[in-house]
């Protein structure tokens, strides 16, 4: 348990310093420079170039919370603009840039070791069954510190992306489902998943419509019991599925969350991101 427990406790403090880079308008500023800028082609289209030019279903099944519909606006669009290459290179010039204030904060030296130890925790990292972080094991490391250190992070961060959404499937919950379940714990506004997910309001109450079948939300939306059992038991599968890293890293695993709490605060606090 103890394990389960670390593993969720380096997860969330990995988890804002990779989601940094979608918020960040160096990044969006390096896209547009390729024709890429809409927003929907700038985040599908610069989270799913490792896996080259997938296709639309491919980034739906990959994504998971997402609709079809708001992928399929830039997917496969975006490959007729950028070749999924030069957006890679973009992402990884982006990481380097916001990532800077991190490397000079903390020195060279503490950075290096960081992502040394995060490299050992990532060579644990199942590849099958697990796509997404699979396309971004097989990039090249980038050569610059401040990329290299969000490029591994982004490894263990997708792995246990991929984990969660088998998580998910064994217990039967939809993409859609999955937000709404996400919004009743109370961890996210609603708002921000209806205008980012591109559900229609029809899907939207089908699904609830399921989740109250099932018995998994009462009629206020809320979790019942059962919901917060099966949510549980998501959050310990998913926990399961990303604790080699924790078991990897050993006595070191503490000193490395103190130190990836450190350079997400710095990301915050330089950039002014709305993490």
């Amino acid at each position: 348990m103890e394990d389960l427990n670390l593993a969720r406790t380096l997860y969330r403090s990995y988890e804002q310093a990779h989601a940094a880079i979608y918020f960040f308008e160096g990044a969006a500023r390096r896209y547009s420079e390729l024709g890429v800028t809409s927003r929907g082609g700038q985040y599908f289209g610069s989270r799913s170039a490792p896996l080259g030019r997938a296709s639309k279903e491919l980034v739906f099944s990959t994504f998971y919370s997402f609709s079809m519909r708001s992928i399929e606006r830039a997917i496969p669009s975006t490959w007729e603009i950028a070749d999924p290459k030069d957006l890679v290179k973009a992402r990884f010039e982006a990481a380097t840039e916001l990532f800077n204030p991190v490397v000079d904060a903390i020195g060279t030296s503490e950075i290096e070791k960081l992502i040394s130890k995060l490299q050992k925790a990532s060579s644990t990292l199942e590849l099958g069954g697990r796509p997404l972080y699979a396309a971004h094991a097989s990039l090249e490391d980038p050569s610059e510190k401040g990329a290299l250190l969000w490029h591994v992070i982004t490894l263990l961060r997708e792995n246990r992306g991929d984990g969660h959404i088998s998580a998910l499937a064994s217990e039967g919950i939809s993409g859609i489902e999955a937000n709404i379940i996400h919004i009743a714990s109370g961890r996210i506004p609603k708002e921000f998943i209806t205008n980012t997910r591109g559900f229609t309001d029809e899907e939207w109450a089908n699904a609830l419509t399921n989740l109250r079948d099932r018995g998994i939300l009462g009629e206020d939306e809320g979790l019942t019991q059962s919901g917060e059992l099966l949510k549980g038991r998501v959050e310990e599968t998913t926990d399961q599925l990303s604790s080699t890293p924790v078991r990897s890293l050993g006595s070191d695993v503490g000193e490395v969350i103190e130190s990836l709490n450190k350079v997400t605060a710095i990301i915050k606090e330089a950039n002014k991101l709305p993490l």
